[in-house]
């Protein structure tokens, strides 16, 4: 387990902590084998000065917009264009020149943005990562492992390589849009003495109706528009847990998808088919009427019962009654019931007690100001309508996630859909 902290205005402990403690709840067990970057940081700077020891690196004193308009951009795409960047400058510095800089850099001699030190590779390469890449930058922020003993701090493309490599990594596993990042790190390892560690790319993981861009999400978290990363209709380790998914169901998802080299949806509902076969054997079910609906036979007599066998199967040990449900208000209010909906259920307390009534049509419907009906009277068909009391009714309290539109490609947080 390996953390990236070569960022110090952007690490906190909060993010660490919160991530440790979803893993261990995910089973994972990294040991005694826990690094930050950060305990790199001494070597890392060794491994800069070979480069610029052995021509490999000097240091620039451009300015960040000047050095991005002289790498250049990648053109027109319809052409396929690459058109070469420029050579800085400050590209020829003698090595003790450049030696002098980066040492001074390190003891803060420097304003941010003053220096950075670029590797020297291809300014006409066709991969713009390759064309003379920042390998380290100057900030005087406080780090939140090693002080203010810092004053520069490597880029996230120098310190991966060389950490996989100080770890003796042999695989190292990125998502697909760092495939063109792929050279610069081959470049890193192959010219300083150190493991030969690799990097694949794989694609990762998309949900339907899911969104899952940091970028985004941490938009949803400042904006208060969620309770929080462990709100539970965040799609993270910790809302997720707090929603009721199990680690089990979550790891059987994952190991069911594998990896793949090309992108593409996962349908939701494997995941929460996973979640399902889960908790059927842990959990029991019980099938809740959100809005019951109180049925009058207008032509059954009064004081007459009627018994029936349910339609009954066990699963796991647990019995489960088939009992079809219709919430359909709308439908009632206008005085149709279709073939679809011409059964009027109220379900279940015991797993044994349920209520089902078909109809052929409705006589009367009673309304509260609310607009929805409370009772239905209806006339009773036959044969075959059987009627079994509910013998109690339980107030719960429960919460719905409906799923995002399946159409949903870019954040939607400012029409608040997640909510």
């Amino acid at each position: 387990m390996r953390f990236d902290d070569t960022n110090p205005a952007k690490e906190d402990n909060e993010y660490v902590d919160a991530i440790l403690a979803d893993l261990r709840w995910l089973g994972i067990d990294w040991e005694d084998r826990l690094f930050f970057a950060s305990d790199y940081f001494d070597k890392l700077y060794e491994f800069a000065e070979i480069l610029i020891t052995e021509g490999k690196a000097y240091v620039d004193s451009q300015s960040p917009e000047e050095i991005r308009i002289r790498r250049g951009t990648m053109g027109a795409k319809e052409r396929g264009e690459t058109p070469p960047g420029e050579n800085s400058p400050y590209r020829d510095r003698s090595v003790e020149e450049n030696l002098d800089l980066f040492r001074r850099m390190k003891a803060g001699e420097f304003a941010e943005g003053e220096h950075v030190l670029r590797a020297k590779i291809d300014m006409a390469h066709p991969n713009l990562n390759m064309r003379d890449p920042v390998l380290y930058r100057i900030s005087h922020a406080h780090h939140i492992r090693t002080g203010d003993k810092w004053h520069i701090y490597p880029m996230y493309d120098y310190a991966h390589p060389l950490s996989d490599a100080l770890e003796g990594i042999t695989h190292s596993c990125c998502s697909l849009e760092f495939e063109n990042h792929r050279p610069l790190y081959d470049w890193c390892v192959k010219n300083l003495p150190v493991f030969p560690s690799r990097q694949i790319e794989f694609a990762r993981l998309n949900l339907t109706n899911t969104i899952l861009s940091k970028r985004w999400l941490i938009q949803l978290v400042q904006e208060k528009l969620v309770n929080g990363w462990d709100d539970p209709r965040m799609p993270t380790i910790s809302g997720m847990r707090r929603r009721g998914y199990t680690p089990e169901a979550l790891r059987d998802f994952c190991q069911r998808i594998g990896l793949a080299k090309t992108n593409s949806r996962v349908d939701i509902q494997l995941l929460e088919a996973c979640l399902r076969e889960d908790l059927n054997r842990r959990a029991l079910r019980t099938m809740a009427v959100l809005n019951p609906l109180k049925v009058v036979i207008e032509n059954y007599p009064e004081g007459q019962t009627e018994e029936l066998d349910a339609d009954v199967r066990v699963v796991n040990g647990m019995a489960v009654i088939n009992v079809l449900l219709s919430q359909n208000r709308k439908d009632l209010l206008k005085g149709e019931l279709g073939s679809s909906s011409k059964t009027c259920s109220t379900s279940t307390v015991d797993g044994n007690e349920a209520i089902g009534v078909e109809a052929e049509r409705v006589l009367d419907i009673t309304e509260e100001e609310d607009q929805e009906p409370t009772t239905i009277t209806v006339i009773k068909t036959e044969p075959n309508v059987s009627c079994v009391p509910v013998v109690s009714v339980t107030h719960i309290s429960y919460r719905l996630y409906p799923e995002l539109p399946s159409n949903v490609s870019v954040c939607p947080c400012e029409t608040n859909i997640l909510l």
